[in-house]
């Protein structure tokens, strides 16, 4: 099969969702032709790209792996990185303590997932972030996720690599 009729049959599935009450499309995802069928385009690699976007108002069911997108990477000596540019962000080389993230684009609800590549010092006592009582060290390795409440950002987890996960 054709990566680009995989992609229609999964765009047919959320279309069949859609219908059925389980999410809307808000939005079209590339476009609509005359017979009012929504559209998008997706390349060799199976990456669907459009214009516009799917908000489900229901939930939305995603089989199979489910990308994040690329990872960015803070700048060196930001304490408020931007975020409105990617899910999932790995600290620079420079150990430093993070007081908020930042952006013009962020939304309720955003989550997003942060690598540490060194050691790193979230401050959730005093700012933007919370997560507790006292400001969460990180090394490399360690894996934090974030959600955004429409204030503040939320420690939703916090994976430490030092710990036996077992």
């Amino acid at each position: 099969m054709s990566k680009k009729f995989i992609g229609l049959l999964a765009f047919l599935f959320i279309v069949l969702v859609a219908s059925c009450g389980y999410a809307e499309v808000t939005d079209t995802l590339g476009g609509q032709n005359s017979s009012g069928v929504y559209f998008f385009t997706m390349d060799e690699d199976g990456v669907l790209s459009g214009p516009g976007s799917i908000e489900p108002t229901g939930y939305l069911v995603a089989e199979g792996g489910l990308d994040i997108g690329t990872v960015e990477t803070f700048t060196e000596s930001d304490t408020s990185p931007d975020v409105t540019k990617g899910s999932y962000f790995i600290s620079g080389s420079i150990g430093l303590t993070i007081v908020d993230f930042s952006g013009s684009g962020i939304v309720d609800g955003q989550i997003i997932v942060v690598e540490s590549a060194t050691d790193l010092t979230f401050d959730v006592t005093s700012s933007g972030l919370k997560g507790g009582t006292t400001n969460l060290v990180t090394a490399d390795g360690d894996l934090t996720t974030w959600l955004y409440n429409g204030t503040d950002w939320i420690l939703q987890s916090f994976i430490d690599q030092s710990d036996n996960l077992n």
